[in-house]
């Protein structure tokens, strides 16, 4: 993740127009900025003439305001016929003071949004913040989740205190099959699983009852996949249940809903 605000510089653009089959070509193609200037009045753009189009473009956006924006791409075929155009929304983001274009915070959350900064913190790896660029890290937890897709949403902040839009990834966390052995003095259970090597974590829970609710838990990180587990920490457990953080990856992420507040009656 990048940490520098100073604003967007450039917008590049990658579009594919698949052969329709008629004998017309692409002959030019326009852009612009949120406003149609009206057809030919837009930014030219560099094609090859053909039935197929496929470039890569810049885009200067050095003019536009912080905030968001959407761009539209169009084509003009051999004849002078422009097509409807295409959209795509993007976001500038105001420049920051000098020295302050590096990441100061981070964090990450499931499902729906409680706010800038009431989410979960993430740690850089080098063990302070400073840098334009950060690797973070969390130890995610999957309490509380139930079984079946999540998504897990992250975000960073500037010095100047301003958050970046969200990063996400969609996940699932399902029961895999455990199998609990005592050792030969009763001390301690090994609890083991074969399912699911590709998960990214595992919480092994443990309840004196077979209906949980399972509380307890310890942590294990693949590629482990057995703990053995006192019998000080898990009581008079006798029942183990292992959870399983899958990477599900997703082609369609919506922003986050945002998170209830609760219900406050009023005095």
């Amino acid at each position: 993740m990048r940490g520098c605000f100073a604003g967007v510089q450039l917008f590049c653009v990658l579009l594919f127009f698949p052969a329709s089959g008629a004998a017309l070509e692409f002959a030019a193609a326009e852009a612009f900025f949120d406003f149609d200037p009206g057809p030919g009045l837009g930014i030219p753009l560099s094609i090859t003439a053909g039935s197929d189009v496929s470039f890569l473009e810049s885009v200067g956006v050095s003019s536009l305001a912080p905030g968001n924006h959407t761009l539209y791409v169009r084509f003009r075929d051999e004849l002078g016929v422009w097509s409807a155009p295409g959209a795509r929304r993007f976001g500038v983001m105001p420049p920051t003071a000098s020295g302050s274009d590096y990441v100061a915070a981070g964090e990450t959350f499931f499902d729906s949004d409680p706010g800038p900064g009431n989410g979960d913190p993430l740690w850089p790896w080098d063990g302070s913040f400073g840098e334009p660029e950060e690797e973070m890290k969390r130890l995610t937890s999957v309490t509380g989740l139930d079984t079946g897709r999540h998504v897990v949403y992250a975000r960073i902040r500037d010095a100047c205190g301003m958050w970046s839009g969200l990063a996400a990834e969609t996940l699932r966390v399902v029961i895999a099959h455990a199998v609990a052995q005592p050792d030969s003095t009763a001390e301690r259970v090994r609890v083991g699983w074969t399912d699911y090597p590709e998960a990214i974590l595992y919480q092994v829970h443990f309840d004196s009852a077979w209906n949980g609710p399972f509380a307890g838990f310890v942590t294990v990180s693949p590629p482990e996949t057995s703990i053995w587990i006192p019998v000080g920490i898990a009581g008079r457990s006798r029942f183990y249940k292992v959870r399983a953080l899958l990477p599900d990856p997703s082609p369609e992420i919506s922003n986050p809903s945002p998170r209830p507040k609760p219900n406050r009656e009023q005095p």
